[in-house]
């Protein structure tokens, strides 16, 4: 069965009333490293499932961004996020990327 991805991107230009993500307003400084532990994360996932005993898909059907605003990312840390750079680890077939934001950023 394809797997879909959640990756939360816990970052915000403001908080709106409305929310009930865990996310808020940070410094742009922090997004850099946010993204690499999110991709260090990504690329140990299986080394992760078999320790737990369990086993996880390769093929990722689905990735989704949102909790936050992911638009506020630069575009190279929204590739790194999508898996470009972890095709060793998962095989995208593509077939959906999808962005969760507020209203107005995009």
């Amino acid at each position: 069965m394809p797997l879909g991805v959640y990756i939360s991107i816990p970052f915000c230009r403001s908080k709106c009333s409305y929310c009930n993500f865990a996310s808020g307003v940070f410094s742009g400084a922090m997004f850099g490293s946010y993204v690499d532990r999110v991709c260090d994360d990504i690329s140990r996932a299986g080394e992760i499932a078999l320790k737990m005993q369990g086993h996880l898909e390769r093929e990722v059907e689905t990735i989704y961004l949102g909790g936050g605003t992911p638009t506020v990312l630069a575009p190279a840390d929204g590739d790194d996020l999508s898996g470009r750079g972890h095709a060793d680890r998962a095989r995208a077939r593509r077939s959906g990327a999808r962005l969760h934001g507020a209203e107005g950023e995009f």
